[in-house]
């Protein structure tokens, strides 16, 4: 970053500085300050989108991989365009940095009606319906842009949800006023501080209610990942030998490998065992789980309060106590120091054994989901669409390292073919693997010519049923077959091609031998 930056300049550059090294948008006149800034640094690579909700969604993805993401839209059309991808990241807590282009403040001043503007005039309106999907919003100019900047990171890796930050258009070039900071990698950004005293009377609280607890269970949930903490996460479960069970949208924050591990907790669809061993415990420890509809078997997870301890990202609450601010990392060093050790028995691994069938059998459910399970492999990154695969693939246990993504609280269908590049570009060392349906790929399946442009190349399974398969579960079970949930029949090994993505492997697997022979291609083991 040169010393006199422009406003556009220095904003990517502070961003970039805590290691986010890709940008994901679509350029547009308004933005074209930030689509040049982007350009011209050094430390990061735009990453053009097929269109701005891809690029959120994409996104996402990089973020749940790398801690963070930037995004890049214009004003108007651009930006709400991609609102849909952003207010899944607030929903979700992933923290976006999403730059938006305005049209110049002269203009504005004139009153001038420009492009991507209704004819009244009024450029705020959209700045008000972004703003809804954000946890915080600013419109930077010369003078605040250096102070600004550091309030709305703050804000923004504080509360793990995407932030507004737009300029207007004639400003963006200027250069800012003041001294420009030289930001620091995410990792080494600290963390809020807890309030002594609130933490010292939580500290307490926690201990005695821990005190005399026979048995125990931790119920981790995704903002253990979305704050990093997953190894002392694993430290707080070692020392303690506590049992811990995860629901879909906490899949595999913690390892699924370890015998602690008794596997899904999601009500009356639990893991055979599961709830009975939670509900029963003399204490269960719940790291802020959200139990919504599809995280617990539609509100049939039943904790007493009485034996219930929450530890939120910002507090912890036992009993009658809430104490605030706590921070979730001072939390869990708090658990590791005063938690007694747990020696509640374990439950049996349910099995995963592969049903006899013959090579010619048709492809099934009872077929792919054990094979799938043995093909998945430590370190993946698996991206699971909203839909009927995402309710299989909760109950396969993932190997240890994998990182599991999915959107069950928002469930935008379509969200898992972009998130797939985000989460292959954050990190191209480890294997991506995208289970998708036909109905949610063709929303967004443009962007397999993104992977082909930028190397991108996880391995997708697309399961083809030629309709919205869970739409159709959930209708009215006395009709079947109704025509809105009905697909157009593509061709879909053909798709990729046709994109550019010229040396892919693809195949159309109709039988359990082919399915074989594909599992077992070196293709896929890359």
């Amino acid at each position: 970053m040169s010393s006199n930056p422009t406003v556009a300049e220095y904003v990517v550059a502070r961003i970039a500085a805590l290691g986010i090294d890709h940008v994901f948008g679509v350029p547009g006149d308004y933005a074209f300050p930030w689509n040049d800034a982007i350009e011209a640094n050094d430390h990061v690579e735009w990453i053009g989108a097929a269109n701005e909700l891809n690029a959120a969604y994409a996104a996402d993805g990089y973020a749940r991989i790398r801690g963070a993401a930037m995004l890049c839209t214009t004003f108007g059309p651009g930006e709400l365009s991609a609102i849909n991808g952003v207010m899944g990241a607030l929903a979700e807590s992933v923290p976006i940095f999403w730059l938006v282009g305005l049209p110049s403040s002269q203009l504005r001043r004139e009153g001038r009606v420009l492009h991507h503007m209704l004819r009244d005039g009024d450029y705020r309106l959209n700045a008000q319906i972004c703003h809804q999907a954000t946890v915080d919003s600013v419109e930077l100019n010369p003078d605040n842009a250096i102070a600004e900047t550091e309030r709305i990171i703050d804000s923004c890796l504080t509360h793990r949800k995407p932030v507004y930050i737009n300029i207007p258009q004639d400003l963006a070039d200027m250069p800012v006023v003041g001294e420009p900071i030289v930001g620091v990698p995410l990792a080494q950004v600290p963390p809020k501080p807890s309030n002594p005293d609130q933490l010292r009377v939580a500290t307490k609280k926690l201990k005695e209610a821990l005190q005399g607890a026979q048995s125990a269970v931790a119920l981790p949930s995704y903002l253990v990942a979305r704050y990093g903490l997953e190894d002392k996460f694993r430290e707080f479960a070692a020392k303690t030998g506590i049992a811990y069970a995860t629901g879909p949208m906490d899949k595999a924050v913690a390892s699924e490998a370890d015998d602690q591990f008794l596997g899904m907790y999601v009500g009356i669809i639990s893991t055979p065992g599961v709830k009975a061993a939670v509900e029963s415990a003399d204490v269960v420890i719940d790291f802020d789980v959200c139990f919504s509809d599809e995280n617990s078997g539609a509100w049939t997870s039943v904790i007493d309060p009485a034996k219930h301890i929450v530890i939120g990202a910002d507090f912890v609450r036992v009993g009658d106590l809430h104490a605030t601010p706590v921070s979730m990392a001072d939390a869990l060093d708090a658990l590791i120091e005063v938690s007694p050790t747990f020696t509640q028995p374990r439950l049996p691994v349910p099995s995963e054994e592969t049903p006899a069938t013959s090579e010619t059998d048709l492809v099934s459910s009872a077929a792919f989901y054990p094979r799938l399970a043995e093909f998945f492999k430590p370190g993946d990154v698996v991206v699971s669409e909203t839909g009927l695969s995402n309710l299989k693939l909760a109950d396969l246990r993932m190997p240890d390292g994998v990182t599991f993504m999915n959107q069950p609280l928002w469930g935008s269908i379509g969200w898992a073919t972009p998130a797939a590049i985000g989460a292959a570009i954050a990190d191209r060392s480890r294997r991506v693997v995208l289970v998708t349906g036909d109905g949610s790929h063709q929303l967004t399946a443009n962007e397999l010519g993104v992977m082909g442009r930028y190397g991108v190349k996880p391995v997708i399974f697309l399961l083809n049923n030629e309709l919205y398969g869970v739409e159709e579960l959930v209708a009215d079970t006395e009709i079947s077959g109704h025509e809105y949930n009905k697909l157009a029949a593509w061709n879909y090994a053909d798709v990729p091609a046709a994109m550019g993505c010229s040396d892919w492997y693809t195949a159309k697997v109709t039988s359990v031998g082919q399915l074989d022979a594909a599992l077992a291609g070196e293709e896929l083991r890359h």
